[in-house]
């Protein structure tokens, strides 16, 4: 597009985190190039987060010989400039809000009230590995291993939505998610007690009423671009519940200060922040939900687009201010 519209305004979003440089050694060199090439093509390219966007400055500058501008969020190649935008996507806080009290999720929240126990651990995902879905439901073994004195007292709600199941390792993935869970109830249930209920469908007015009544929301994905489930639960949450947060994901830079960090890799880390979130104190459950949705509504969706245009604007206008100055005569000529 560059070539053929040299003149055009290009703006490319990177919704997925961007590879350390080493993982591009999996793919051939002139393919790696090509992806680096395309996307340096544009006048801005957009990240979540500065982390992913250190990321590309490095893969950037060692795939395709890029240089970055000193003193700017910015990289020189081919004899242009790509301006680098950090801006995490959102949601449309209002939007969300008209779903809240939607007939087919107060009957969701009204089933979920009469059969919950003392305690609610909550994750919304879709079927993917890089969410950590297994490990995710050991970590929930060792903390009811760990905590004996909460068996029947808490349970995990895991709605799951169905995700590329044409893909084998796809679906392969989505049997181990089962038989784990499984596993676990197998190990703990009780009679009227069940630790894990695991949901396997597309129902979004259920995962938001699961969103209205978790104590702890658990998002420990391995890797996540940004994750949308840890902005929006927090804005429907009715208890005060407490974000357990992958320091992997996107969302992480924003909500951070807000959320019990976890590693990923980490199940015994994951099970001890389980314990934590459960019995945090209520006014500090308090100041960290309300940061994030401070957060959340402060840097909403339409904060997200109107920053990119900005940037973009930006970009283009010192493009042209260049490539201006580059054909006007010098002083004294």
């Amino acid at each position: 597009m560059r070539a053929r519209v040299p003149s055009a305004s290009l703006l490319h979003f990177v919704h997925i985190p961007w590879p350390q440089l080493d993982c591009w050694h999996v793919l051939p060199e002139q393919i790696a190039v090509a992806i680096h090439d395309g996307l340096l093509a544009n006048d801005v390219v957009g990240f979540h987060t500065t982390r992913w966007r250190k990321n590309f400055v490095r893969s950037a500058e060692s795939i395709a010989n890029a240089k970055p501008v000193a003193g700017k969020d910015a990289i020189s190649y081919a004899g242009a400039k790509t301006c680098l935008s950090a801006r995490a996507i959102s949601i449309d806080p209002g939007e969300l809000a008209t779903l809240f009290d939607h007939p087919r999720v107060l009957e969701h929240e009204r089933r979920i009230v009469e059969t919950r126990p003392e305690f609610l651990v909550v994750r919304v995902d879709r079927t993917d590995p890089s969410k950590n879905i297994v490990r995710g439901f050991r970590a929930f073994e060792l903390f009811l291993e760990t905590h004996p004195e909460l068996h029947g007292r808490v349970a995990m709600l895991s709605f799951l939505d169905p995700s590329r199941l044409d893909i084998p390792e796809y679906e392969d993935h989505l049997g181990a998610i089962q038989r784990e869970a499984l596993r676990v109830n197998e190990r703990f249930q009780q009679s009227g007690w069940t630790p894990i209920d695991l949901q396997i469908e597309d129902d979004l007015p259920q995962s938001i009423a699961a969103y209205k009544q978790y104590d702890a929301l658990f998002v420990n994905a391995i890797y996540d671009g940004l994750n949308l489930v840890a902005k929006e639960a927090p804005l429907a949450n009715e208890r005060d519940g407490v974000l357990i947060l992958s320091e992997n994901t996107g969302a992480h830079e924003e909500l951070g200060p807000f959320s019990l960090t976890i590693d990923p890799f980490d199940v015994r880390a994951q099970a001890d922040a389980i314990y934590e979130a459960l019995t945090m104190a209520p006014g500090k459950r308090r100041r960290w939900i309300e940061g994030i949705r401070s957060c959340v509504r402060n840097h909403d969706l339409a904060w997200w687009i109107n920053g990119l245009l900005h940037d973009l604007d930006n970009c283009v206008a010192d493009r042209r201010e260049r490539a201006g100055s580059a054909t006007k005569p010098r002083k004294g000529a």
